[in-house]
């Protein structure tokens, strides 16, 4: 049974805890006609869990998507990963994890350095000796 809805790409929404992977996809649960296309939002999730089973994404999938402004010839490389940190792979071409040069693994000496303040020396982080 193939249902067909109403979807609109929002490229530049983010979520806090996965913002290297901006966008999300709206769907509308209506249909023109005025009746509803999925009884449930779990009808709606098992439809979409079955469409990404049969079409994984690859490296080329995030050329696939056209945004006003962007354009990409060829797959971005994989973004520099910190570690502990969880970021996928695959990453739309407007990510700010692939446009901002990765993130870094000490982020407060970075900024140090872009706002010119030294970097604290070695002897200035020494307890001072107690007389």
């Amino acid at each position: 049974m193939n249902k067909v809805t109403e979807c609109h790409l929002q490229p530049q929404k983010t979520h806090p805890k996965d913002w290297a992977n901006p966008g999300r996809i709206r769907v509308s649960l209506q249909a023109e006609a005025g009746g509803r296309l999925f009884k449930t939002k779990r009808e709606l999730y098992l439809a979409i869990s079955t469409y990404l089973q049969t079409h994984p994404a690859t490296p080329e999938t995030p050329l696939k998507v056209r945004i006003a402004g962007i354009t990409a010839d060829k797959p971005p490389p994989p973004p520099d990963v910190p570690k502990g940190w969880k970021m996928n792979k695959i990453l739309p071409v407007h990510s700010p994890a692939l446009t901002a040069g990765g993130v870094s693994d000490n982020l407060m000496r970075d900024l140090m350095r872009e706002e010119g303040m030294a970097e604290p020396s070695v002897a200035s982080k020494k307890k001072p000796k107690k007389r």
